[in-house]
């Protein structure tokens, strides 16, 4: 085994106040260097530690946030500037905390289900997300899990979206799968069976469920518009994915 000269370790030691760049330095181990002080007697400078500048969030503290966050127009940005936590700790306690409550944020501003559905009566989707300040989409699917009707009155904002991406230069709005329905009088025009609008469950829609599909995809080039779009089961649907043929069926 290697011998090192004790003394010269001590020194070394003392000017840089570090066991690993001793270590390098004579290329032995940090226990040896270790070994080599406490011969010596030579007192060690400890590790530097990160201060810690705040104790750890309390569950009150952490429920306090929780439910101002709930009963005000505040975000989660907001809220760990003011109470100067990070927004994952704040998100955590949202998840952790935040079940017992009635109300559901979405998008800053918020909206009860009682409020979901006293608006569903006379609102279409669009005038509740413009209302409650949130997207048609997240409305979507926020009336989609408590089995709210407004779902059938959305236009699609995807499908906006993937018009805008594959640069569709036909876009009709007045396309929504309610009046697709009644057109296509509830048959899947892909298997020819009727759907199902019941087909949900635990918020989660089913592959009865109906859904706007276009014959030909908007990836390949189709608009969205009249003579595009049928109406088909989620599982038809997805089955057909991108695909202009579909079990020998052209759409």
């Amino acid at each position: 085994m290697k011998q090192f000269d004790e003394q010269a370790l001590a020194a070394e030691y003392a000017k840089c106040k570090r066991c690993r760049i001793v270590a390098e330095k004579f290329g032995c181990s940090d226990e040896t260097v270790r070994r080599a002080l406490i011969a010596l007697n030579v007192p060690r400078i400890e590790k530097h530690k990160r201060p810690v500048t705040r104790p750890r969030a309390t569950p009150e503290e952490l429920r306090k946030i929780v439910e101002e966050y709930y009963s005000t127009s505040a975000t989660i940005t907001a809220l760990a500037a003011k109470y100067k936590r990070s927004q994952e700790t704040i998100s955590k306690a949202i998840s952790t905390y935040g079940h017992g409550l009635k109300t559901n944020p979405i998008n800053g501003k918020k909206i009860t289900d009682d409020q979901l559905r006293e608006a569903a009566k006379t609102m279409t989707c669009s005038e509740i997300a413009k209302k409650y300040g949130m997207s048609e989409e997240r409305v979507f699917r926020r009336a989609r899990k408590i089995g709210l009707d407004v779902l059938i009155k959305w236009a699609g904002g995807h499908w906006k979206r993937r018009a805008k991406r594959y640069g569709c230069s036909e876009f009709d709005e007045s396309i929504t799968l309610r009046l697709l329905i009644c057109r296509d009088k509830g048959i899947c025009q892909i298997c020819g069976k009727p759907v199902d609008m019941a087909d949900i469950k635990n918020g989660h829609i089913g592959r009865q469920y109906p859904t706007l599909d276009h014959i030909i995809p908007l990836s390949k080039g189709g608009s969205h518009t009249w003579d595009n779009v049928q109406l088909a089961h989620m599982g038809c649907n997805a089955g057909k994915c991108d695909k202009e043929e579909y079990n020998g069926k052209v759409g």
